[in-house]
């Protein structure tokens, strides 16, 4: 049994552990360029809001308010020199390139933060995406009346997926749109749309198979666009076979007996 000294000092060690490898002088590099955008804001005299919760207030067609919750990373409240609302969005990934231009997740941060300024005092919105890894500092702005109309716009969209189905949502899978999506290792469209994209991959496969048996798939007669077409296929294919084996583990690792199928004690050399 552990003191309270020994746990103590065990999460401690836990935390400067997890401080050196979770951390690295490159990241203090590429997050300066946010920092000081950040600072000259601040600098500039302006109420600065650092991950600042809001709601934006959707008003739907059949009635009633739904509240789309959010946490910005950085809101500029207007001034009385400046009447301009600025929201800003630390995007530290580098694999998808995140535009400023007509972002859906900063318009209605920007709903959320209009709420906390003085009424009538915004004429325009400033979207910043600061994504260091990928393009840096991205701006758009549009006119208040415009982010207005885009929140009635979007209202009917909103009230469908509260909704689901029955309020006529349609499943739209795709791996752009399905991407960060929890649910997608057992949503059923998505399993369904990734095999349809794998199609035409597997036709080729056979056809290949049934002209030579000696040499099924000759992949150096392919042209490039060919090539780059069917590599996309078999990329989403192998995305596939991954998530159905995390969920198999899944399941299996409480109890469920999947035919053909075992779990295994196995640590990579």
């Amino acid at each position: 049994e552990l003191t309270t000294e020994e746990v103590k000092a065990a999460l401690d060690g836990l935390k400067e552990q997890r401080q050196e490898t979770a951390y690295s002088h490159q990241m203090a590099d590429d997050l300066h360029e946010y920092i000081d955008l950040v600072s000259d804001y601040i600098n500039s005299g302006r109420e600065v809001l650092l991950e600042s919760k809001v709601k934006a207030r959707i008003r739907k067609p059949s009635g009633g308010v739904h509240l789309v919750k959010g946490s910005a990373d950085c809101i500029v409240l207007p001034s009385e020199k400046v009447r301009e609302l600025v929201v800003a969005d630390l995007k530290y990934g580098a694999g998808v390139d995140v535009p400023a231009e007509e972002n859906e997740q900063m318009r209605f941060y920007a709903l959320g933060a209009a709420a906390r300024a003085p009424k009538g005092s915004i004429d325009t919105v400033q979207y910043i995406i600061a994504q260091p890894r990928a393009g840096g500092i991205k701006t758009w702005s549009e006119p208040l009346s415009s982010l207005v109309a885009w929140r009635e716009s979007i209202a009917p969209r909103v009230e469908a997926a509260l909704d689901g189905v029955g309020g006529g949502a349609e499943f739209k899978p795709s791996e752009s749109n399905c991407m960060f999506c929890p649910a997608r290792q057992v949503c059923v469209p998505f399993i369904e749309d990734s095999v349809a994209q794998s199609k035409e991959l597997f036709d080729e496969l056979d056809e290949a198979e049934a002209a030579q048996k000696e040499k099924p798939f000759a992949i150096e007669k392919l042209n490039d666009r060919r090539l780059a077409y069917l590599l996309v296929q078999a990329l989403a294919a192998t995305k596939l076979a991954e998530e159905l084996k995390k969920e198999a583990q899944h399941r299996m690792e409480r109890g469920a007996e999947l035919n053909g199928l075992k779990l295994v004690n196995y640590t990579p050399p």
